[in-house]
């Protein structure tokens, strides 16, 4: 099987499967358009979804919705894993029909340790997907691999209810809000940032919020929460935009450039043009 070097080669695809080498997700904050499974099977990867870290090991799996943002804070030279890369559209009609606790526990646990039962069925369904494909000229091609990719999913469910049913009837109200907490940052943050919304959205004081997030993310506070989310939304434009810095300010909502400006440096100790042009390859402007 062919090692792909780089995601952002994959996803303009409507569907693919293959091997992913330390390359594959770069050294970059990115947007991914469709949905995106992966099982590494060698080497070590820390990944950050959105503004979460999770580390992959052989054995664990990621599932990505389409819209999250990945970046890689480290990988081995030795990481391999399979994968699976599916345009938004091709992955609504895998799991259209699937319930919504499946996406709500995706969204809170993006990376999960596969049992040996899971890790045999990836391998037998890669093998029948692969076999498929290579059938270019079967008229029914497309329906085969749809039908192979709900499959997949309505496995990926099954495993999830049974195996993590328990854990999640279990989480406490904390780790509730604190979910709920990250999705409203993520949907909201480019036009609100102050902690008094998200707690009157979640019907709890700003204190308690800051208190949930301080015990569910390693001391973060929500603010602190908030604005890492809004700095990861920026490095996103500033990456795949030519839109001017005054024009990203005015979309985040900022009182005016200067001020943006000096958000983003507090954050990554450059200015946003500057990240663009580092980003970008290029030489920094000259001060």
């Amino acid at each position: 099987m062919v090692i792909r070097k780089e995601l952002s080669g994959v996803v303009a695809e409507p569907f693919s499967i293959g091997e992913a080498g330390a390359e594959f997700l770069g050294n970059r904050p990115s947007r991914i358009p469709g949905g995106l499974l992966m099982v590494c099977d060698s080497g070590e990867a820390v990944v950050c979804v959105d503004i979460l870290k999770y580390t992959l090991l052989p054995g664990y799996g990621l599932l990505l919705l389409p819209g999250s943002i990945i970046s890689t804070e480290s990988v081995t030279e030795g990481f391999r894993a399979r994968y699976v890369y599916l345009a938004d559209s091709v992955f609504q009609e895998a799991t259209f029909k699937l319930e919504a606790d499946f996406f709500r526990f995706i969204k809170e646990h993006p990376v999960v340790r596969l049992d040996l039962d899971s890790l045999d069925f990836v391998d037998k369904w890669a093998a029948l997907v692969s076999c498929v494909v290579a059938e270019a000229d079967n008229a029914f091609n497309s329906r085969m691999v749809g039908n192979l990719l709900q499959c997949l999913f309505w496995k990926s469910h099954d495993k999830m209810k049974r195996f993590f049913g328990r854990q999640t009837e279990k989480t406490g109200r904390q780790d509730e809000i604190f979910h709920e907490f990250m999705s409203l940052v993520k949907t909201h943050c480019r036009r609100q940032r102050d902690v008094e919304f998200y707690a009157r959205k979640l019907f709890i004081s700003p204190r308690y919020l800051s208190y949930v997030c301080t015990h569910n993310a390693k001391r973060l506070s929500a603010k602190k929460l908030i604005d890492m989310q809004t700095v990861l939304e920026i490095k996103i434009m500033l990456e795949t935009t030519n839109d001017p810095v005054q024009k990203i300010a005015e979309r985040m909502r900022f009182p005016d450039q200067s001020y943006f400006g000096r958000f983003f440096k507090r954050y990554t100790g450059q200015s946003p043009l500057a990240y663009r042009f580092r980003r970008n390859e290029k030489n920094p402007p000259t001060p």
